[in-house]
């Protein structure tokens, strides 16, 4: 699994692409502002251990996140995206607010469970980061086809939980045999919490019929 983490975080296309306009990469590769570029996010979590893998579309951006850059080294980004949720500064973000909220209502368990986080694990279609999703639908072929069904194999749990219109439309289709729940982004204003709960007990009903 640290393998594949690494090979996707230090994926040899992304200088490649910083140098070739006509890469399918180059737009979402080259939208960073600050000088050390953040790498790829490969997965947040355990993705051996985890019930449920959260696909969206790409990583957010933010210039000023303690994030691994090129320079670090190889235990050092292991460690930071397998040790992620246990990093108080990620807590307290509504991301992983409503992530965390999410996996509760699909385990039926609190979300202050303290063994909740081992649970979840999120990856994204594209693993470079932007802001707004910039450059995701020229880069999300490419990048599917190279890392996404290494990373589905990876994934022993139950679940997957696709997140946001834009991963939705651009997933390819999922043939590993899992429970395919699509929800809000947790980003997502004016949907309560008793929207995406009934959501998420519909969609686990349907499947359960099938």
């Amino acid at each position: 699994m640290q393998s594949l983490l690494l090979r996707i975080a230090r994926c040899e296309q992304v200088d490649v692409a910083a140098n070739d306009e006509n890469h399918p990469c180059h737009m979402i590769v080259s939208s960073q502002e600050a000088t050390e570029f953040q790498l790829p996010e490969p997965w947040n979590g355990d993705i051996s251990k985890a019930e449920i893998l959260f696909v969206g579309s790409n990583p957010s951006y933010n210039s000023a996140e303690l994030y691994p850059c090129k320079k670090c080294g190889d235990a050092e980004i292991v460690s930071f995206f397998q040790n992620r949720f246990s990093n108080d500064y990620y807590k307290t973000l509504r991301y992983w607010t409503l992530i965390r909220k999410y996996a509760s209502w699909i385990l039926d368990t609190s979300k202050d469970d303290p063994q909740l986080p081992e649970k979840i694990c999120i990856t994204e279609i594209v693993h470079c980061k932007s802001k707004r999703e910039f450059g995701v639908r020229k880069a999300c072929n490419y990048c599917a086809q190279k890392w996404l069904d290494q990373i589905l194999e990876s994934f022993k749990g139950n679940y997957i939980v696709v997140l946001g219109s834009v991963a939705k439309e651009l997933l390819p289709t999922i043939s590993v045999q899992k429970k395919v729940l699509f929800m809000p982004h947790p980003n997502a204003r004016g949907i309560t919490d008793r929207a995406r709960i009934e959501s998420i007990k519909k969609q686990l009903s349907d499947i359960s019929e099938k």
